[in-house]
């Protein structure tokens, strides 16, 4: 029982001695005004590699203290944003307690010659009953025409005859900038053509449409917002686009901004010329009722479809911006289209052996 005791006794012993033999680093971290640095950051690094022994920060007061430090050299670090990094060297013995002299940390200055930030709007943005496409921040920027970047949304497509189905419903209703375009068929088309999509901001794609909006638009309403310029002065932007398959389509649009303190004046002017090019073919044979077997004769079809379309669209107008929230203005606005069409059919009854022919 004793040699347990004595056992005891020396292992606290020892564990004392090992303590007391830990040295302790304290002192306080000020500015250069005198005034105490609060959380400031010092580090305890090896002086042969640089690698991190230990560290703390300073309190309220500018006050630290780091304990437990055997006997070595070592490489003290003082460092605070907006400050500069102070290093010191200081040796540290066995059983010592070191009080440093008071750190004054400087302010570490730059000079900027600008301030650059970026950023990028997310291209799609999904609200209840609706989807907001920013045109601005998508390759569909860079086609032709609006019309041409609506057709490769999801949920929209427009037929050739301007009738638009939007998320599976047929009948969508157009808006430009609040307002509807009471526009359909082909002045539609020619419309969302004489349009460049780099003139656009967002398109609301709206599935569910609120009391704000017409009866109409039931069946769902593609809401088209036009860019505002903002910055002063005078702003001038050409642009031409162009499109090759079978046949050739192409657009010009000249755009005339004017803009002085609150007051906006505008002008866009707009052309389109394109071709379409239909082809179609078509073989049948008659069934006889009864037997249900193939008869001799048959009937071919072919019909060639060539279309030629020019259009114009010419908007000019004037704004004051009261607010941020509130601008009142008027503006004319005007859209013709001009299309010819060359139409050949050809249809006849044949037999079998094409010996004999009826044609139509």
């Amino acid at each position: 029982m004793k040699s347990n005791k004595m056992y005891i006794l020396i292992q606290g012993l020892l564990l004392s001695i090992s303590l007391s033999a830990q040295s302790v680093l304290s002192g306080k971290v000020t500015n250069t005004n005198n005034e105490p640095a609060m959380g400031a950051t010092i580090v305890v690094l090896n002086q042969v590699d640089s690698t991190y022994m230990t560290g703390t920060t300073s309190g309220t007061d500018g006050q630290f203290e780091i304990t437990n430090l055997k006997p070595d050299t070592y490489i003290l670090s003082f460092s605070m944003i907006g400050c500069k990094t102070v290093n010191r060297l200081q040796q540290v013995t066995q059983n010592t307690k070191i009080e440093l002299d008071d750190i004054v940390l400087g302010e570490d200055t730059y000079l900027l010659s600008a301030v650059t930030v970026n950023g990028k709007r997310t291209p799609v943005k999904i609200e209840p009953g609706k989807m907001i496409v920013n045109l601005s921040s998508i390759a569909l920027s860079t086609d032709g025409n609006v019309l041409d970047a609506l057709r490769k949304l999801p949920g929209v497509i427009v037929q050739n005859d301007g009738t638009i189905i939007l998320n599976g419903k047929s009948g969508a209703t157009v808006w430009m900038d609040g307002k509807l375009t009471y526009l359909s068929g082909e002045n539609l088309l020619s419309y969302l053509r004489s349009i460049p999509a780099h003139s656009v901001e967002n398109i609301e794609l709206i599935f569910q449409p609120s009391s704000q909006y017409d009866a109409a638009g039931s069946a769902g309403i593609i809401h088209i917002q036009k860019k505002r310029i903002k910055e002063q002065g005078i702003h001038l932007l050409l642009s031409s686009g162009i499109e090759r398959g079978i046949s050739t389509r192409w657009n010009e649009n000249i755009s005339l901004n004017y803009r002085h303190n609150n007051l906006n004046m505008y002008a866009d002017y707009s052309y389109y010329e394109g071709k379409d090019w239909i082809e179609m073919a078509v073989s049948g044979n008659y069934i006889d009722p009864v037997t249900l077997q193939r008869q001799e004769l048959r009937k071919d079809f072919v019909n060639d479809i060539n279309r030629h379309y020019t259009g114009h669209y010419l908007k000019t107008g004037i704004e004051y911006d009261w607010s941020d929230k509130i601008t009142t203005g008027t503006h004319v606005s005007s859209n013709w289209l001009n299309r010819n069409k060359n139409e050949l059919t050809i249809s006849g009854f044949f037999y079998k052996d094409n010996s004999k022919a009826i044609p139509l």
